[in-house]
């Protein structure tokens, strides 16, 4: 067989494209499948399998951008936006922390294994005592839910609650389904 230069090629150069495309696919479904059993909790749902152990990123920049996985094309934004116009009007990492969590985890059992709530509590308590205001919460999605059970575990901390002036619900865990429910019904 010859190429439009006249050079003949060899039978391995023609099908090499398809193997390399059937070995990256090959590759995409082996990540594909490691991710997933690093996302996979214990029986119990809420302990690491036996020799993974994952955690969520700390700071500000585990709730800017969600980033590229598997199962993605592109990083999407959930707070940048949100971030970026606090930080304009002053906004730093002195008054301004972020509370990330492992989503895969029931909210009643963040505080179990990761001590979530008690870091949340002390964060709140460096906050108003650092910059001598109130604290406002912020809180997207599923993170709604970690603050509602927050709230609820500091209720007899008069001195916690005095601490906060208010919670600001963005995009609450249920308001995508809604979304969703109605475009299944009403296309």
């Amino acid at each position: 067989m010859a190429s439009r230069l006249g050079i003949a090629e060899s039978p391995l150069s023609i099908s090499n494209k398809d193997s390399t495309e059937r070995i990256d696919a090959e590759i995409r479904q082996d990540i594909n499948l490691e991710w997933m059993k690093h996302m996979v909790l214990a029986e119990d749902g809420f302990s690491d399998p036996p020799g993974i152990r994952v955690r969520p990123c700390t700071g500000m920049h585990a709730c800017d951008f969600l980033g590229e996985g598997p199962f993605d094309k592109k990083p999407s934004y959930v707070l940048a936006h949100l971030m970026s116009s606090l930080a304009n009007f002053g906004y730093e990492p002195r008054n301004l922390i972020a509370e990330p969590f492992d989503w895969r985890i029931p909210p009643e059992k963040l505080e179990e294994r990761d001590h979530y709530y008690s870091r949340m509590k002390c964060h709140v308590e460096f906050l108003h005592k650092m910059n001598k205001e109130k604290v406002v919460i912020v809180a997207h999605s599923m993170g709604n839910r970690c603050v509602q059970y927050f709230l609820a575990w500091v209720e007899n901390e008069e001195k916690v609650r005095h601490n906060i002036i208010s919670y600001i619900y963005v995009y609450g865990f249920s308001d995508w389904a809604r979304k969703y429910v109605a475009g299944i019904l009403f296309g």
